[in-house]
């Protein structure tokens, strides 16, 4: 006979841990307790050695498929005779080492449930048990129990409360169980919240969506403005309300099928699709479908994804007939704005975009909206972290319990990082920080972050760039707690996120390229190459710089840098018409009025983009860039010749020797082509495949000077699916280990994952 203490670490509440080892106990005649606590599980098992020690050998099998064990630690202790296996009340206090489970998406024995006619729960919206339904959305605190989530407010009828406290159920210690008598439920008003008198307030949604309606829709970690997508006149309705003329709406199918229709999917994109955390998933547009063009133009890709929570089913339900082969599932905000959470928010915010809201009485505690991920490269990559991976943690250095650390990232597609006890945390999407409602989300969630995960930060991080939101927040936060703020290069940090992610040691070869980002010289980086070595970071290689006559303008205004980086000539795409203008421009970049120096891959992008005359100016962030992937269809055999040149640095952050980029080339090659009447779809692969051609190139050089065989590649530019699948086979051939992001994102919103792991490997030594 033997006796053990352990304790488990990892996502081991909220999602069925205690029941499942309950039930093991039980069955194999083990003796002893188990208990939630802010540390973890605590678990004290006795009975016969053999039986204890197969027990502890298979808990990852026992465990639930949501349940994540990292470590578990064991003490022998002497016998004591338990009488039998219980599960006990929860520790409120201690060390909080446990992981926050995400939001997780309905599960098929709850869906099951929800369309049997018998089933209690027939039709309810709420519906959920140990295996899915709202987690990290509605909780307040550690451990993960009803009273420390926003279910608190409902009180479990007799039948909900049986079925609680028996460890056999499938709801046994579900902190959200509920049913239509004792939970939840949901209200249908019009946009000044006066109710509209029904029976079935789903049923008279799917009425008003029917109709061309817009519906503010109240959903797991936020709100969502629906419409149909088959109906022209309600997408129209929605862009012109949203003020939102040409960035790409996502789309809610009901099922695999539908997807097809609409959709190529292939067998990995399709288990993105399935998965418990269901993204948005961007797909390729099939030519011929029945969505609306207006719902993603100019885009060959298709935000889609599946329904993830019970009222989402309900909204397809057969029964219906509502006929609906996809429905718009946009976020609920303005412009640029924060998702809206509450009831009275999404009044004020969406009273002038939505026609009704379908709202309900569950408070959401931590907004948090869809992810976004497409599959590229032959691994998922998450383009927007949020809903379904959030606040899933990195084991990024574990051994440092002492370390402390808040990393504040950057202000386009913000998020934040804190690191404790020797995992990293990174926040949800927060959105773009130029507001006050952006700030106030960021600080916000940072607060509840911070108590949720224990973290007390006495080292903080913060981009160069000093006017960011950001970087502000950082330093205000240091001053008021007497801590040293660090600045940490933003495109250093890009590539780091990646070695981050990935575990990976030094050295290794770094590829950043974005639309702007503060460089260690003053300039607007964005197309760099940089040596990662033991002891310190080299800029290795980077593009030639050009002037962007009118600053942040030329981000809207693409044909500003097309136009000097064709040395201003009065070329077809301009309008010839405004003259003066043009005169102005020019003299702005030759007097340097406003016209900041720039490497940035990002708007290299866009004036290939103005040149082939696909726009002059931009309504939403990429927009040129990815109209000019949405052309690309073939992998061609040619490419444009790229001007390197080797210089001296004197620099302290530059090598002695490194390589600029040449551009102008490239441009100059693409107009002989156009002249040449080449179509611009051939034009625009050829442009790709010369990006990768030049990556290739100057990633194998560098490799072979610094002595390694591994490149890492981040920043917003290789959200590019094209760019990411050509570089996989390129670097295959040369026998060169690449690396992308996967679930941290390649844009901004991974850049705070990537300062804490530069602080840790370079400040933190003293280099």
């Amino acid at each position: 006979m033997i006796r053990l203490r352990l304790i488990i670490h990892g996502r081991v509440q909220g999602v069925g841990f205690r029941p499942a080892i309950y039930r093991a106990a039980k069955k194999s005649g083990i003796r002893g307790w188990i208990k939630n606590t802010p540390s973890g599980v605590f678990l004290e098992v006795e009975g016969k050695t053999n039986t204890v020690n197969y027990l502890i050998k298979n808990l990852k099998n026992i465990a639930p498929v949501q349940a994540v064990i990292k470590n578990i630690s064991i003490k022998k202790l002497p016998l004591k005779g338990f009488a039998s296996f219980k599960i006990l009340q929860s520790t409120i206090s201690g060390k909080n080492y446990t992981l926050i489970p995400p939001d997780i998406s309905i599960c098929n024995p709850c869906k099951k449930e929800l369309f049997t006619v018998s089933n209690r729960r027939f039709l309810y919206p709420f519906i959920n048990c140990t295996n899915c339904g709202p987690r990290f959305s509605i909780i307040y605190d550690i451990p993960y129990d009803r009273v420390n989530t926003t279910m608190s407010d409902f009180k479990m009828c007799p039948r909900c409360q049986k079925e609680f406290n028996d460890p056999l159920t499938r709801r046994f210690h579900a902190q959200p169980n509920a049913c239509a008598a004792c939970g939840p439920k949901m209200l249908l008003t019009d946009k000044s919240g006066k109710m509209i008198n029904c029976s079935d307030p789903v049923n008279k949604t799917i009425d008003l969506l029917k109709k061309g309606k817009i519906i503010a829709i109240k959903g797991i970690g936020g709100f969502h403005l629906c419409c149909d997508a088959m109906n022209k006149q309600a997408v129209l309705k929605l862009r012109k309300r949203k003020n939102r003329p040409d960035k790409p709406f996502a789309i809610m199918a009901p099922d695999i099928k539908a997807v097809r229709k609409l959709c190529f999917i292939n067998k990995e994109e399709q288990k993105i699709l399935l998965s418990p955390e269901r993204p948005i998933l961007l797909l390729q547009k099939k030519t011929e479908t029945e969505i609306y063009k207006d719902v993603a133009p100019a885009n060959k890709y298709l935000g889609v994804m599946l329904p993830y929570s019970p009222l989402h089913h309900l909204l397809f339900y057969p029964s219906k007939a509502n006929n609906f082969h996809a429905l718009i599932m946009t976020s609920g905000n303005i412009s640029n704005e924060p998702i809206s959470r509450n009831n009275d928010d999404a009044y004020q915010n969406l009273g002038e975009i939505a026609d009704y809201f379908l709202i309900h009485n569950r408070e959401i505690f931590n907004r948090c909206d869809d992810s976004i991920a497409h599959y590229a490269g032959k691994s998922i990559r998450v383009l927007r972290r949020a809903r379904g991976y959030v606040p899933n943690a990195f084991d990024i250095y574990p051994t440092l319990k002492n370390k402390e650390i808040f990393a504040a990232g950057a202000d386009m597609k913000s998020s934040f990082a804190l690191f404790t006890k020797g995992r990293a945390f990174l926040s949800q999407y927060i959105g773009e920080l130029n507001d006050k409602s952006t700030l106030e989300f960021f600080e916000e969630a940072f607060s509840r972050m911070a108590d949720l995960t224990g973290a007390k930060p006495k080292t903080v991080l913060h981009d160069l760039h000093p006017n960011y939101l950001s970087t502000i927040f950082a330093k205000q936060f240091a001053l008021k707690n007497l801590l040293e703020p660090s600045g940490i290069q933003h495109h250093q940090a890009h590539v780091a996120s990646v070695a981050a992610e990935k575990n990976l040691k030094l050295p290794f070869i770094g590829v950043a390229f974005d639309g702007t980002g503060y460089g260690l010289d003053g300039n607007i980086w964005g197309g760099e190459f940089f040596a990662f070595t033991k002891d310190k970071i080299l800029r290795s290689a980077h593009l030639d710089y050009f002037p962007l006559p009118g600053g942040d303008t030329t981000v809207k205004e693409i044909w500003r840098t097309a136009y000097a980086l064709t040395d201003y000539r009065n070329i077809d795409f301009i309008d010839k018409n405004n003259i003066s203008k043009l005169k102005i421009v020019k003299k702005m970049a030759e007097t340097n009025i406003n016209s900041p120096l720039t490497s940035s891959m990002g708007r290299f992008f866009d004036a290939a983009a103005c040149l082939l005359g696909l726009r002059n100016e931009t309504t939403y962030e990429a927009q040129a860039a990815i109209e000019l992937e949405s052309l690309c269809r073939n992998k061609p055999k040619e490419y444009y010749p790229v001007d390197l040149k080797k210089i001296n640095s004197a620099h302290l952050f530059d090598s002695t020797e490194k390589i600029i980029i040449g551009q102008k080339q490239i441009l100059s090659c693409i107009l002989d082509d156009k002249k040449k009447g080449t179509v611009i779809e051939k034009i625009a692969e050829k442009f790709h495949l010369t990006i990768v051609k030049l990556i290739s190139e100057i990633g194998e050089i560098l490799a072979q000077t610094y002595g390694t065989d591994k490149i890492l590649l981040s920043g917003g530019v290789f959200q590019n699916k094209v760019l990411t699948d050509w570089l996989t086979e390129e670097f295959k051939k040369k026998h060169l280990n690449i690396y992308f992001n996967t679930l941290v994102p390649s844009n901004d919103g991974g850049i705070s994952l990537g300062q804490i792991w530069i602080y840790l490997n370079y400040i933190a030594k003293g280099y």
